[in-house]
């Protein structure tokens, strides 16, 4: 998920010149090849180029999970596929999805409707940036009290070391994505882990009922910080068409 995050918030920095190669380079860990939707396989700044040249202005991030497709509205198979990566960038102007895989990414077809009108991105659940920052500001707040609850410090005494040695310890990010955008990244990143690490077991439930009461609340939890994710990671301008 996040190494995908990185290439789409590098990879329209560098589209929209903001970024040098050698930036996108250092910032996207290896493996870094995509497979083109004829099957060639390039690597990341050539995979990049083909992309520029058959049109693409921008990417916009999607998180779908089993019953969420996180706004990607394809056939079935193309869903399946995503959600199965958990991850996707949606090639806003060449009609591809690039999902990740062990040797970098795929480019599949992918000719999302809500593309046709010029400039405009396919919506990280229908959210803007403000948006989804006052949506995850809002279900951090309605589950603090759980989580104190569930006590994920107590019940995994290497809380803090799973966390701090985390994918955002050592990630940098474009700073033309502008510091309200880099803030919520950090914070929806962070919820991830959080989320990712609580269901790892059932915390301090007891009952059945608790540990049902506890997945729901991470389950909402986890949908804001995705949109958050989602929205900020995305929010450099396309490129304007050729």
């Amino acid at each position: 998920m996040f190494r995908t995050a990185v290439l789409v918030a590098w990879g329209n920095s560098w589209l929209a010149g903001q970024a040098a190669a050698d930036d996108l380079l250092d910032a996207v860990a290896p493996p870094r090849v995509i497979r083109d939707s004829d099957g060639e396989d390039r690597e990341l700044l050539q995979g990049l180029r083909e992309l520029q040249r058959k049109g693409v202005r921008g990417f916009q991030l999607a998180l779908p999970v089993p019953g969420d497709p996180s706004g990607i509205a394809a056939e079935p198979q193309i869903i399946a596929a995503a959600v199965a990566a958990q991850a996707a960038a949606v090639a806003i102007g060449c009609d591809l999805l690039l999902l990740p895989n062990d040797a970098g990414w795929s480019a599949l077809p992918y000719a999302a409707p809500m593309l046709a009108a010029a400039g405009v991105r396919p919506p990280a659940g229908g959210q803007s940036t403000r948006e989804a920052e006052a949506d995850l500001t809002d279900a951090l707040a309605n589950t603090t009290a759980q989580l104190h609850t569930l006590d994920l410090a107590r019940m995994r005494p290497d809380f803090e070391r799973i966390l701090e040695s985390g994918w955002l310890r050592s990630q940098s990010f474009p700073a033309d994505l502008g510091e309200r955008n880099l803030k919520l990244i950090h914070t929806a990143a962070r919820v991830l882990q959080i989320v990712d690490i609580a269901q790892l077991d059932d915390g301090a439930a007891l009952t059945a009922s608790e540990a049902r009461y506890r997945t729901a609340a991470l389950k909402a939890l986890a949908l804001s910080a995705r949109n958050a994710l989602c929205s900020s990671v995305s929010a450099a301008r396309l490129v304007e068409p050729k």
